[in-house]
């Protein structure tokens, strides 16, 4: 009866580390995250590491923009940035309406770490939203970590006066936007593009020879004792 439970126990723990590249979630933010813009000025906004796991050492980060246009990113200095814009001959970091780029650092990520700044123009009499695809995810170094998607900014566009430097609130200007929320992540099978290489292949093909190894010698061990009885 031991041994039965045993070779239950064995397998399910073989199960679990075949199964064990799918992980929590994580995510990134904007600063500032919503205010007020101008039309056709530029304005720019920092894209934030948030809360991210201990062994995080690179982003894959999409975005995509409504309302507006982006017309630069800088990675910061901490990080090695990948063009990755599929449809863009010319392999540049974004599009007039994506950011796609992966960025690798030079150390494990930490709490705030800026990735870099996005610079954007709004279109006239538009609100602008910045949203996440469902292609962001960190690495880790032993397996991969998908962001949640959703809007991560929010902002609306005046057609008269400044707002200064870095996109925030106009001061003769007390809108501010609403509705931006925290949308609730779910897990989904993670995509194998851009810096991602065969982590996760390596570490399915070890779980199923922990698997079958495990059932193999629990299963003997379990033969043999019967027999000997």
């Amino acid at each position: 009866m031991k041994l039965s439970r045993l070779l239950i126990v064995s397998i399910a723990l073989a199960i679990g580390i075949f199964f064990s590249n799918i992980t929590v979630l994580a995510t990134v933010s904007l600063d500032p995250e919503d205010g007020s813009l101008n039309v056709g000025a530029e304005n720019e906004l920092e894209i934030k590491v948030v809360d991210p796991p201990t062994n995080a050492i690179a982003v894959q980060l999409r975005l995509e923009i409504t309302g507006g246009s982006i017309t630069d990113f800088v990675e910061d200095s901490a990080f090695i940035a990948g063009p990755q814009c599929p449809d863009d001959p010319e392999n540049t970091t974004f599009t007039l309406t994506e950011l796609c780029v992966d960025l690798v650092g030079t150390s494990n990520l930490e709490d705030q770490d800026v990735l870099g700044t996005l610079t954007i123009v709004p279109n006239s009499g538009q609100e602008i939203v910045i949203t996440k695809t469902e292609e962001n995810f960190y690495v880790l170094d032993d397996a991969t970590q998908e962001l949640d998607e959703g809007d991560i900014g929010l902002y609306n566009v005046q057609t008269s006066g400044n707002s200064g430097s870095g996109g925030g609130s106009n001061s003769n200007n007390t809108n501010t936007a609403e509705g931006l929320v925290t949308p609730t992540p779910i897990i989904t099978q993670l995509p194998q593009t851009g810096i991602v290489d065969d982590l996760t292949e390596n570490k399915l093909t070890l779980g199923m020879l922990i698997s079958f190894t495990g059932m193999i010698f629990f299963t003997y061990i379990y033969i043999f004792s019967n027999t000997q009885n």
